[in-house]
């Protein structure tokens, strides 16, 4: 038995052929191209890994996301946006300036550090080291006003000041003031018409979480209101917002964190375009990840239904770096009962550096991984080499004293399709009668001689569906072998 697979045109190259993934989720969405802003239109709505009634977010290094349940005290659970990968725990020091509290909101700082309130009172706000966890008292916001007693609303501007909003469920705190990092009122307060539970300051732009009604606003940093305001999703309750200029290319988004509805999901809405400038690029080196995947030799070669090892483990990295591998196997999803006219791709699969995957298509598969750090750093690395795939022992019939198995040379439009016909036996006169070739569900010709190859045209991408009918003299009867190759 043999197969061959042409090399593909330009225009179905392996890498193009990814871009065709409808994705988890929210792949499809984070590679869609760039187009006009429309505000408010939601990017991405999913539940954390590691769920949790939602207080606070803030994204570090691009698409890395803290963020801090309510029953979770001082420890915040990261994800990869963009992936939804998740990257473990951090435990701040708040346990020990406050034991039992647990962050109520969060932002980054132009220092470099990031700022957090303590939730449920007495609105202590202070600075945090993203890398080691400690913690630093700035000051108490409840000596500001009343409504500061338990912090909600946390963003820095620009210029390094804070604005600052209470407890806004149940309408508890419309106020909202503009603070230094030592607590002395810059501006404020600006007294919004509703519950405000969350900010997220953007230049000179200020979005605004209104939690009851489950909506976004935009304001001013001036405190004018912009006139623009969006709702939410139906099972997002608004408790803080981050902007998030990288998950999504050419756009700009801004991350809800939901406080109720069962789990703690996070849902991301644009609000204007990006350049994606400054966002950690997808292809770093990253320390203690190999250049390519290896894949062990195996006698006789790899076939369809049978796992393959795929290795992107690497030397331990020193810093200790958490990885997180997505998979993609370049293959399809196929049903040989009733092919689709269009193929659907699987999902990408998170999982360890080492890993086993089964191919039910003969083929020549260039698999990736993207590999990603708990900084949000990116690297996708490949096989070096085409993996091939014949087809599986099962397509291989016996009939009398002849052993038929398929012959295949295809390329993403054309295949040349054939029987290998082989004697087993001495004796016996078994004959073949004819042969009917079908190539997904449509008849491409017929051959009384196994040795005349019949031409097929291939109106789709992806696997396709061979079927080979053949028909035999002496002693009569019929075998068929239904299989699939991919391109």
């Amino acid at each position: 038995m043999t197969r061959k697979f042409l090399p593909q045109p330009r225009r179905m190259t392996v890498a193009m052929r990814r871009t065709l993934l409808p994705a988890a989720l929210m792949f499809s969405l984070l590679l869609a191209p760039a187009a006009e802003a429309a505000v408010g239109d939601q990017l991405a709505n999913f539940r954390p890994p590691r769920t949790g009634d939602g207080r606070a977010i803030e994204i570090k290094s691009g698409s890395t996301a803290y963020l801090s349940p309510i029953a979770t005290e001082d420890v915040m659970y990261v994800v990869n946006l963009r992936t939804q990968a998740d990257l473990g725990t951090f435990d701040t020091a708040l346990d020990t300036v406050e034991p039992g509290r647990n962050w109520g909101a969060l932002t980054g700082h132009p220092d470099g550090l990031m700022y957090g309130a303590s939730y449920g009172g007495p609105g202590k706000i202070y600075r945090l080291d993203p890398n080691s966890g400690a913690v630093t008292f700035l000051f108490n916001a409840a000596t500001i006003d009343a409504e500061l007693d338990g912090v909600d609303g946390l963003s820095a501007h620009a210029d390094g000041s804070l604005f600052i909003s209470g407890d806004g469920l149940g309408q508890v705190s419309r106020k909202i003031y503009r603070v230094t990092t030592a607590g002395s009122v810059v501006a404020g307060p600006l007294t919004v018409p509703f519950a405000n539970s969350g900010i997220a300051v953007d230049g000179e732009d200020m979005w605004l979480a209104d939690i009851d009604s489950q909506r976004i606003h935009k304001y001013t940093t001036g405190g004018a209101s912009a006139g623009v305001s969006f709702p939410v999703a139906d099972d997002i309750l608004p408790e803080d917002l981050a902007i998030d200029n990288c998950s999504f290319p050419g756009k700009k988004a801004l991350w809800a964190y939901s406080a109720g509805f069962g789990g703690g999901k996070v849902a991301a809405y644009e609000i204007g375009s990006s350049t994606n400038a400054g966002c950690p690029p997808d292809n770093q080196t990253i320390p203690g990840v190999p250049g390519n995947i290896s894949v062990p030799g195996k006698r006789g070669g790899y076939r369809a239904g049978l796992a393959i090892f795929f290795d992107a483990r690497g030397p331990a990295d020193p810093t200790g770096t958490l990885f997180i591998y997505v998979w993609d196997f370049g293959d399809w999803d196929i049903s040989l009962s009733k092919p689709r006219k269009r193929p659907r791709k699987r999902k990408p699969k998170q999982d360890r550096g080492g890993v086993y995957h089964t191919y039910k298509c003969a083929g020549i598969y260039k698999p990736t991984v993207t590999v990603i750090d708990q900084n949000g750093v990116r690297k996708q690395i490949a096989v070096s080499k085409g993996v091939a795939v014949d087809f599986a022992k099962r397509d291989t019939k016996r009939h009398g004293n002849l052993q038929i198995s398929p012959n295949l040379a295809a390329s993403s439009k054309r295949a040349r399709i054939k029987l290998d016909v082989k004697k087993i036996k001495k004796k016996g006169r078994t004959k073949i009668r004819k042969i009917t070739y079908k190539v997904d569900g449509r008849k491409v010709g017929t051959r009384k001689s196994p040795k005349k190859a019949v031409r097929a045209k291939l109106r789709r991408a992806g696997p396709h569906v061979l079927e080979i009918l053949t028909q035999f003299k002496g002693p009569r009867g019929k075998k068929k072998i239904k299989t699939c190759f991919q391109v």
